[in-house]
């Protein structure tokens, strides 16, 4: 996945807290990561109608977003330090580049 985009995020479930619905297709245990990604940048006028999108999961059906499903992702910038969050919690206010990969079946559940 080589693309140039304003805003990404990597989902392995679906909601980001208990709003938003940032990856509305997102399972914990298909092994992959949805990586839900506006496709240009976005004018002023289109921002606040499509975030609303994001409450319902609905951006994945605008023209402006696309889904990716990777296993591992490399972010690079080549203009701006990128803020990064997981979860809300933002994690750094600023970083050139980025990397994440999913390990599958790391975590034992008991139930």
């Amino acid at each position: 996945l080589n693309l140039k985009t304003q805003q990404l995020s990597i989902c392995n479930g679906r909601r980001m807290g208990s709003a938003f619905l940032m990856g509305p297709d997102a399972l914990f245990d298909d092994g992959y990561f949805d990586v839900v990604y506006a496709n240009a940048p976005i004018p002023s006028k289109r921002m606040v109608p499509l975030a609303l999108t994001f409450l319902s999961g609905k951006q994945v059906e605008q023209k402006e977003f696309s889904v990716a499903r990777v296993k591992k992702l490399v972010m690079k910038s080549r203009d701006f330090p990128m803020p990064v969050h997981v979860d809300g919690e933002e994690i750094s206010k600023g970083c050139m580049a980025f990397r994440t990969e999913l390990l599958e079946s790391i975590l034992p559940v008991f139930c």
